[in-house]
């Protein structure tokens, strides 16, 4: 089934032919996605290559990164690792891994925001909308 005139997809379909359940979706012979489909729209739980290299595997909803889930960029050096909202990480118990420092904490709209423990150097740092700021 073609699904746009650069993608294909094979998989399951619904009555009206959208993609619902298991499937891929195809930029040439390379997969971009695979996992699940509801009614034409990416949404479940899934695996999906961008065209910067970089992968998501994890929930999806209407196409975006959607509950727990992790990013990884294409040279593996960036980790992102919790739950996302709207393509962002967001939420308290988040985990970022820059190189081979890794830090835990609360991440607002993809942001460090809030108190962030760096793991590496066991320092404890206080971020605001992705800023360090002063602990008073």
């Amino acid at each position: 089934m073609p699904f746009a005139s650069c993608f294909r997809y094979e998989g399951q379909l619904d009555a009206e032919r959208r993609p619902h359940g298991e499937g891929k979706i195809f930029v040439g012979e390379a997969v971009v996605y695979y996992g699940e489909f509801v009614h034409g729209s990416m949404t479940g739980v899934g695996f999906r290559r961008y065209q910067s290299g970089a992968t998501y595997n994890g929930e999806f909803k209407d196409g975006l990164c959607e509950g727990k889930g992790v990013w990884m960029s294409a040279d593996k050096r960036v980790i992102l690792e919790g739950t996302f909202s709207n393509d962002c990480l967001e939420g308290s118990s988040c985990k970022e891994t820059i190189g081979h420092v890794t830090c835990t904490g609360s991440f607002q709209g993809g942001k460090r925001h809030g108190f962030i423990v760096d793991n590496t150097m066991g320092k404890t740092t206080k971020w605001v909308h992705g800023y360090e700021a002063a602990i008073h």
